[in-house]
């Protein structure tokens, strides 16, 4: 109970009478239990999305045009993915779970009666100021559009929200993922009113 109510830390635990302390207050354990679980189909998106990105599909350059191929990294160097990898694993666990219930939020938010459809949200983290999280859903979209969007929709928020470098994670029919990695571009005044075009209406938070 100590480790959930305190921000999933043991900072501050000194003796084990804290434990009966915290008993006492709680007062009903269950409730505390109950309410720790809501929530929590974001983090498990985003540690799928983590998990995904350990292996790579034989097929991964079909139908990808030669610009979008050269953003993956070749056979046997695959730097990019522990880097995207590493931007998903060092969040603490209230960073996955908020960031991650945008997502679920994302893909909830497809319209049902609509073929094709996309939705997106946007956030960050307070300890990761010039990092930047562009979250999608997709349904109908092949993955080079899928990923051309990713491409351009990322340039275009990191220039809006003054960002060095982001990711955007795109959830594609349901059936796996699509990730950009990109940082060190400089900002255009194309892609700043692309950015407030896409994102002006939306709140980073």
């Amino acid at each position: 109970m100590y480790y959930i109510r305190h921000n999933y830390s043991f900072e501050g635990w000194t003796k084990f009478s804290c434990a009966a302390r915290e008993a006492e207050l709680i007062g009903d354990p269950r409730s505390v239990i109950v309410a720790a679980g809501k929530g929590e189909q974001g983090a498990y998106l985003l540690e799928a999305v983590a998990d995904a990105l350990a292996t790579r599909a034989e097929d991964y350059l079909d139908g990808l045009s030669p610009e979008l191929a050269q953003g993956f990294d070749p056979p046997g160097k695959r730097g990019n993915y522990l880097r995207m990898q590493e931007n998903i694993c060092d969040l603490r666990l209230n960073e996955r779970r908020r960031l991650g219930q945008k997502l679920w939020q994302a893909i909830h938010g497809l319209r049902p009666d609509t073929p094709e459809d996309m939705t997106y949200a946007v956030g960050y983290v307070d300890y990761k100021p010039d990092f930047l999280y562009v979250l999608a859903a997709a349904r109908g979209l092949d993955r080079a559009t899928l990923l051309k969007r990713g491409v351009y929709s990322l340039r275009a928020g990191l220039a809006y929200f003054s960002r060095g470098e982001g990711m955007y994670i795109a959830d594609r029919d349901g059936e796996g993922f699509e990730v950009v990695y990109l940082g060190g571009l400089k900002p255009t005044e194309e892609y700043r009113t692309a950015g407030e075009r896409l994102f002006g209406h939306l709140k980073l938070s």
